[in-house]
């Protein structure tokens, strides 16, 4: 059975509502169900899923595995000294198997910062280094997201 599942939060504008609508969009794709569909109705985003909308809360709430996106060549990225850590080492900390992929991207990113000395953000030509480190030593859930954030070419990377 389809459900028309209607998501009043997930407009085409603001842009971050839009983006917001992009990302619900995918991680029901992905995670929940691989023949969703979607439209826009009336400026809101519609999903066409066989999720009720109580299994889709459910999913949001216990199931869904977050994408590891993570930046440790920022400053603020929660990798440093004086970076906020209030989510960041709850997450790095739990043990809830969802959160995994999470917490082998935190991993493999402090591994890097280690390998090189960091304790800032870097800079110059460091910064290359560790996204190649970083490109080599991650998986596949955060090679996605590397792939998306960075360019990687002859000269310095492109964000």
């Amino acid at each position: 059975m389809e459900h028309e599942l209607i998501l009043p939060g997930c407009t085409p504008t603001p842009l971050a509502h839009y983006l917001k609508a992009l990302g619900v969009f995918r991680l029901v794709a992905e995670q929940l169900d691989p023949d969703v569909r979607a439209c826009w109705r009336k400026d809101t985003l519609v999903l066409l899923t066989k999720a009720s909308q109580s299994e889709l809360e459910r999913f949001f709430l216990e199931g869904y595995r977050p994408t590891p996106v993570l930046a440790p060549w920022n400053g603020g990225s929660g990798f440093y000294e004086n970076d906020n850590k209030d989510g960041f080492t709850p997450l790095s900390l739990s043990k809830a198997i969802r959160f995994d992929p999470l917490r082998t991207g935190i991993s493999v990113a402090q591994q890097a910062l280690a390998r090189l000395n960091l304790r800032d953000k870097p800079d110059g030509d460091i910064k290359p280094r560790l996204l190649e480190l970083l490109r080599a030593e991650s998986d596949d859930n955060m090679l996605t997201w590397l792939d998306a954030a960075v360019v990687h070419t002859s000269g310095s990377p492109s964000y």
